[in-house]
């Protein structure tokens, strides 16, 4: 509000973005629910397995790291103070994003574990009351339509349709079935952060003899 007011009088050029959930994030997993999406992508893509206090199949609004950053230096930067006039007096924008499921998120682990020959970590789902309540009142998805006019950058989705894994064994087995879109999605995602420098996954093994290997990028 003060943002909007002090816009509003001229004392400042404000302006600001909600981000949403960022995936994936670097270190160890914290007490913070919406971790859980993370660590849907960084444990098992390390060969570790990982447990969720809520449902597998929940769903939040999430974006990379390298998408927030890049939308935050765009609004910042190179958005001209008459676009903003063009729409209203709210100088607050929600990042556009992905709405996604933890479930989601590592099945495209999956897919990319085997692309790169990595042992993928199970991931596994021992929900509770309180865990389940808080994240479910988040919201699944989130209206970015305001900052998309502006032209802030986004998740491209890939059209390319990964391959659904299996999940976890212990407590109560984590299914990943999904429809094609969000696996998409998921992959869509996926693509822009597992290569970071913080997740260090190698790249591709080598053909074998007599055979080749298709790298999708």
């Amino acid at each position: 509000m003060m943002l909007n007011e002090y816009s509003r009088r001229g004392w400042v050029d404000g302006r600001g973005l909600r981000l949403p959930v960022i995936v994936v994030r670097p270190g160890a997993p914290n007490k913070a629910l919406t971790t859980c999406w993370s660590s849907a992508v960084r444990e098992p893509l390390r060969g570790q397995p990982t447990t969720l206090p809520v449902g597998a199949a929940s769903r939040l609004p999430c974006a990379s790291y390298q998408t927030a950053s890049a939308a935050i230096e765009h609004l910042l930067v190179h958005v001209p103070d008459a676009s903003l006039r063009r729409l209203g007096h709210d100088r607050v924008f929600t990042l556009p994003s992905l709405s996604l499921s933890p479930a989601e998120l590592h099945a495209a682990a999956a897919e990319l574990a085997e692309a790169r020959g990595l042992t993928i970590g199970a991931m596994e789902e021992a929900p509770t009351e309180l865990a389940t309540r808080v994240v479910q009142s988040m919201g699944g998805a989130a209206d970015g339509s305001r900052a998309q006019q502006l032209g802030l950058p986004q998740v491209r989705i890939s059209p390319r349709q990964p391959r659904i894994a299996s999940g976890g064994r212990a407590c109560r087995p984590v299914g990943l079935a999904g429809s094609p879109a969000r696996s998409r999605r998921a992959w869509a995602l996926l693509l822009t952060v597992a290569l970071s420098d913080g997740l260090r996954i190698p790249p591709p093994p080598p053909p074998g003899p007599g055979r080749e290997r298709s790298v999708h990028r």
